[in-house]
């Protein structure tokens, strides 16, 4: 089934790829661009991931307050969830349902759709990182390091701690496509979307711990900020959450009414 899902979810979802590279290059465009005055033009890829997943700091409400979303982190994520939100459901409605239906097997069905989205995930960010790669290049930046990694040693950020910097935001990522899976079968892809878009901007405004997406701001973390999150936690937290996302959709998938799902369709 691995296999049946990878060709034809990337054919359901190929005009949303192409869409979305051209989103990553106006984002690593962007960053680029931003960071060149910052650095005096000695700019890496590293820096621009991590400019990306800066975020914001912690919203504290006051009088004089004004509430920001961290435009590019919010359509990085945004796009990525639209990527993903329509096919689990459009399979159901088409020959996926045969598939169901000849193996008997609607738990496979599930780890599947599970696994192809975790895939998709994993392209997008190394899509991602191999743009600022090539913007990099394109602009003919003296590569002489991570700028943002020196400062963060500053910090005493350790070796792991770097580690994870990178690591969060993709398990971020991971959940929300996960969350998105289960919701999309629940409620459909427009409702699951909506209802993703709108926790994304909820995690910006408020920093709870069920609120993970907090993890993929490093303005949010410890590494920089004292009261922040911790890097450790964050993995262990994204990876309990996926285990539970999996096996609640494990057992709803069991008890889904697949015929008449389809015939509502």
């Amino acid at each position: 089934m691995l296999k049946y899902e990878w060709k034809n979810g990337w054919h359901m979802v190929r005009l949303r790829v192409l869409a979305g590279l051209g989103i990553l290059i106006f984002i690593g465009n962007i960053l680029v661009n931003e960071l060149m005055p910052m650095n005096e033009s000695m700019v890496s890829f590293g820096d621009c991931w991590l400019q990306l997943f800066l975020g914001k700091p912690e919203y504290i409400r006051t009088p004089d307050s004004e509430f920001e979303l961290p435009v590019l982190w919010f359509l990085f994520y945004s796009y990525l969830l639209f990527l993903v939100c329509s096919y689990p459901a459009d399979d159901l409605k088409g020959i996926g349902i045969q598939g169901i239906l000849r193996c008997q097997n609607r738990q496979k069905w599930f780890l599947s759709k599970a696994v192809w989205c975790m895939e998709m995930v994993l392209l997008y960010f190394v899509a991602q990182f191999l743009i600022f790669m090539g913007s990099v290049q394109l602009y003919n930046l003296q590569n002489t390091g991570n700028q943002i990694f020196s400062s963060l040693r500053a910090f005493s950020a350790t070796n792991m701690d770097m580690c994870t910097l990178y690591i969060l935001p993709v398990l971020v990522g991971i959940v929300l496509c996960l969350l998105e899976l289960i919701l999309t079968l629940i409620s459909g892809p427009v409702v699951s979307y909506i209802i993703m878009l709108t926790y994304l901007i909820v995690s910006v405004y408020v920093n709870r711990g069920w609120l993970l997406a907090n993890h993929a701001m490093l303005l949010r973390n410890r590494v920089l900020i004292e009261t922040g999150r911790k890097t450790m936690n964050g993995v262990a937290e994204c990876a309990i959450v996926c285990l539970v996302i999996i096996l609640a959709g494990i057992t709803y998938i069991e008890k889904m009414d697949i015929i008449s799902r389809r015939e509502q369709g």
